[in-house]
C-alpha cells in the first residue's frame, strides 16, 4: 500500500520538498481516484473489506506523511456510500482533513468514480504549497513553481523497486525508503481517519512527532 514513494514523479517531488524548494509545507492536498470496474463481493461488508479508506485513501495518507516529514497531529473524515452501485458497506467517496504541527494543515479526497472510457485506472494526485512555491504531481509527471523561477518538470529517476530495495537493505544495511515504523504510522492514521468518519468526530494522535 506504500509503493508510491518508488513512483518516479511522486520520488521527485519528495526530494524538492526535501530539499527545501517549496520552504516550509503549509499545505498538502491529496486525491485518490479509481475506477469502480467490476468489484468482487468481499467489498460489500465492511468486515470483509476493511473500509476504502485504508483500502484506496491509505496511499495519499502516506503522501501526506512523507511529505510533512510525519507531522500529523489530528484528523477528522467523512464518507459516503452513495454511488457504489449497489455494493453494499463498500465507501464510493469520501475526504479526510488532517492537522500539521507545524500549523499547516492537509486534505485528501478519495473516490471510485473515475469513468470507464478514462485512460487509466487511476487519478492520483498531490500538490504541497509552502511559502517559497509549489510542487504537483499530476498525470505522472512532477512540477514546480517557485517564487523566483518560472514553473519547470522535474527531473525523475529510473524507476527503483521496492523489492530490490528490501533485498539491499537486508544484505547492505542501506536504508528503505519507507521503515517499519513508518508503515505501522502510517496504518495507523489511515484507521483513525475511518474512526473518525465513522463516529463523526476529530481525533488527536497522541503518538504524533
Amino acid at each position: 500500500m506504500l509503493s508510491y514513494r518508488y513512483q518516479p514523479a511522486f520520488y521527485a517531488a519528495w526530494k524538492a520538498v526535501k530539499d527545501g524548494l517549496v520552504g516550509e509545507p503549509l499545505l498538502i492536498t491529496a486525491q485518490k481516484s479509481y475506477k469502480l470496474g467490476t468489484r468482487h463481493p468481499v467489498y460489500t461488508h465492511r468486515a470483509t473489506y476493511g473500509g476504502t479508506i485504508p483500502w484506496v485513501a491509505i496511499h495519499g495518507i502516506d503522501w501526506i506523511y512523507w511529505y510533512s516529514g510525519g507531522r500529523i497531529t489530528e484528523v477528522s473524515a467523512s464518507q459516503t456510500t452513495a454511488g457504489n452501485k449497489g455494493l453494499g458497506e463498500m465507501e464510493s467517496s469520501g475526504a479526510c482533513l488532517m492537522r500539521l504541527a507545524n500549523a499547516g494543515c492537509a486534505s485528501l479526497t478519495f473516490d471510485y468514480f473515475r469513468p470507464g472510457p478514462a485512460p487509466t485506472h487511476g487519478d492520483d494526485r498531490v500538490r504541497v504549497a509552502g511559502d517559497k512555491g509549489v510542487v504537483e504531481v499530476f498525470g505522472g509527471e512532477a512540477s514546480i513553481m517557485c517564487q523566483d523561477s518560472p514553473p519547470r518538470r522535474l527531473d525523475k529517476e529510473e524507476p527503483v523497486s521496492m523489492f530490490q530495495d528490501f533485498v539491499r537493505h537486508i544484505e547492505e544495511g542501506t536504508p528503505m525508503r519507507i521503515t517499519a515504523a513508518e508503515a505501522l504510522a502510517v496504518t495507523e492514521i489511515a484507521l483513525r481517519c475511518r474512526e473518525a468518519a465513522d463516529t463523526r468526530t476529530a481525533i488527536v494522535l497522541q503518538a504524533a512527532p
